[in-house]
């Protein structure tokens, strides 16, 4: 046998290890329960360690749990959105970037004309208007556009074109 070697107790988790650099040393260790590290028996399984398991468990059962909630509340959110028209209509004209002055509505989107100058505004700039309020100008207008028109062809048709 060569020497010094390393002899284990305990198991392949926790384990003492002691060095035998004879062959007394390695007899004496052995008759104390030492033996070769491949002879170390695995752990036993605890209720601590099934304890933290548990724990681990309902900790992602709880996770998950609050992330459902959490959509079920946004589903409810867009559900409540999808239902509100004019909600809808104030978050297009914000993503459009609208600046319809304050007061207006969709009958009248800019107010400081009033229905007499209307038609004398032929160089009116309407770029700053959404696509809905351009289709309402043409409407009262009596022009005819296609409903799947983008907002270059409303202006367009509203300047004439």
């Amino acid at each position: 046998m060569e020497y010094p070697k390393a002899l284990y107790h305990g198991d392949t988790d926790k384990h003492d290890m002691r060095i035998a650099s004879n062959i007394d040393d390695e007899q004496d260790l052995r008759e104390a329960g030492f033996v070769d590290f491949v002879m170390l028996k695995e752990p036993k399984k605890t209720a601590e360690s099934a304890e933290t398991g548990s724990k681990t468990h309902d900790g992602l059962v709880e996770k998950l749990a609050w992330t459902e909630d959490q959509l079920e509340t946004a589903k409810a959110e867009l559900i409540a959105f999808k239902n509100d028209v004019p909600a809808m209509y104030a978050r297009i004209a914000e993503l459009q970037g609208d600046t319809t002055p304050a007061g207006a509505t969709n009958d009248n989107p800019n107010p400081e004309l009033n229905e007499e100058t209307t038609d004398d505004a032929q160089d009116f700039d309407y770029s700053q208007w959404t696509a809905d309020q351009l289709r309402n100008e043409l409407t009262k207008r009596g022009i005819k556009f296609k409903v799947r028109d983008s907002k270059d062809e409303l202006l367009a048709l509203l300047n004439g074109g």
